[in-house]
């Protein structure tokens, strides 16, 4: 079904305003085709209501016209009302070795009501991307169905086949080729390296901006079939780390969002590994959570998802996080289990070992979930031993996973009665702290806080005085450290 009448109209006015604009600027159709690089076809079409142009294309017209003219301001307003009308999917078979554009399989705000994000298709991945903002983020509620709507998109992946993106042929949109995949891909690698230097809230602001601003306009661009799964992939990485960093940042229902666009993505780029990535991301969001038992089916079902196509650091990675899940329900039997297999898995990985560049996991990364299992079992000896290795292996510019690690070290030494040894590694924390704006960073501080409290001695006094001059103005973006996250 195409788009009502009253949308088909605000384009045209949008379009007659663009060419008095032009117009009055001196510039023919050629000139402005040449300085937003588009074609003088797409231009022309543009102005007289012939076609719609994607975000990238007013910008661009906002940019050449001096900004005067808002015109992505209406753009976006004529989108957002295009929205809310509940529109069929347009599928028109091509040929495909031809150009193809990626196009609207279910249009309306699925995701900014929390319903079945995994169904939304490339038009609402765009309208998600969008929306991003740390603002936006802030503003949802963990809905009382987060259980049952997460296992559900967890089992659609697990045995339903991928569904691709339908597609229709484009006419003169913006073209995304491999240099743009690889650029986004970069990207990636950058902000990751911040999220994990100092934490989701230091760049999860940078983050949103360039999916919202620089990757929301690919997704209406012509590209050939392989370029556009490599499109929908790594769309599909940069959600799991924002999700990740929003998570990190304490806004729940958003990041839970987040990961299932991941997922829904990967599942549609055929990245059967990337998707089973998520659901462990998934997991230990239901652990931090409280959903234990969610945590524990989220993490099976990512291994036995990808059980025949994971290479051994992804295998020991998944086992890991199973470890974790199982240990929070108190299964100690089926924990060692998992944890066997993990360590026997990265024993297995061979020299050269070829795997996406988002999957990290080594020695350090498994002492780290096993140190995080043991304290869920409360073997503080185990934990500590753990731990300690852990620390050992943490990479230097993994500021928040130091903390965390030493966070778990500290708490074994209380649990064996250590209290300062836990206050001295405690004040280490705050020192580490104050550089990062991590939501689990500060809980991590509140929690050791709490519980050396109404113990005092010398040590455990000045990390006292420490924790709660930082407890009381965190460097927290993004999210009021006040709020309670559960």
């Amino acid at each position: 079904m195409s788009d009502p009448r009253d949308i088909v109209d605000a384009r045209r006015i949008l379009g007659r305003r663009l060419a008095s604009c032009r117009q009055a600027a001196g510039l023919n159709q050629t000139r402005m085709a040449e300085l937003v690089r588009y074609s003088r076809s797409t231009v022309a079409n543009v102005e007289t209501g012939r076609q719609a142009a994607p975000r990238d294309f007013w910008s661009r017209c906002d940019a050449v016209l001096s900004a005067v003219h808002t015109f992505v301001a209406e753009y976006e307003r004529i989108e957002h009302r295009r929205w809310h009308h509940d529109s069929r999917p347009v599928a028109v078979p091509g040929d495909p070795g031809a150009e193809v554009v990626l196009v609207p399989e279910a249009r309306g705000p699925a995701l900014m009501a929390g319903t079945d994000e995994c169904t939304a298709g490339i038009a609402g991945m765009r309208h998600f991307l969008l929306e991003l903002s740390p603002h936006w983020l802030e503003a949802l509620p963990l809905p009382a169905d987060t259980v049952i709507a997460t296992g559900a998109a967890a089992l659609r992946w697990l045995v339903a086949p991928p569904e691709p993106a339908k597609r229709l042929p484009g006419h003169g949109c913006l073209r995304v080729g491999q240099t743009d995949v690889d650029r986004i891909r970069d990207v990636r690698r950058h902000l990751k390296t911040l999220d994990n230097a100092y934490g989701g809230g230091s760049c999860l602001s940078m983050a949103t901006a360039f999916l919202r601003y620089d990757v929301a306009p690919m997704l209406e661009g012509c590209c050939s079939e392989t370029i556009g799964q490599q499109l929908l992939a790594a769309v599909a990485e940069c959600c799991l780390d924002v999700g990740w960093m929003v998570y990190d940042s304490g806004a729940h229902q958003a990041a839970r969002t987040c990961l299932l666009q991941s997922l829904r993505l990967s599942h549609a780029a055929a990245e059967r590994l990337l998707g089973g990535r998520v659901l462990t991301a998934l997991s230990h969001q239901a652990l931090h959570l409280g959903h234990h038992r969610t945590a524990v089916d989220l993490a099976r079902a990512a291994r036995s998802g990808t059980d025949r196509i994971a290479p051994a650091t992804a295998v020991a990675m998944m086992a890991a996080m199973e470890a974790m899940s199982h240990a929070a329900v108190g299964d100690r039997r089926s924990c060692c289990q998992a944890l066997f297999d993990a360590e026997n898995a990265l024993a297995r990985v061979p020299a050269g070992e070829e795997r996406p560049d988002w999957l990290e996991f080594d020695a350090g990364g498994l002492s780290g979930h096993a140190a995080r299992a043991y304290r869920y079992l409360h073997d503080g000896a185990a934990a500590m031993r753990h731990a300690q290795d852990a620390i050992a292996g943490c990479h230097s510019d993994h500021g928040r996973t130091l903390v965390q690690r030493t966070a778990i070290l500290a708490a074994a030494h209380v649990e064996q009665g250590n209290l300062d040894e836990a206050a001295h590694l405690g004040s280490t924390m705050v020192d580490a702290a104050r550089h990062l704006r991590s939501r689990h960073v500060y809980e991590e501080v509140s929690g050791l806080a709490q519980a050396v409290r109404g113990r005092p001695t010398p040590v455990t006094q000045d990390f006292l005085d420490q924790a709660d001059e930082y407890l009381l103005d965190p460097p927290i973006h993004g999210h009021d450290h006040r709020l309670d996250t559960t």
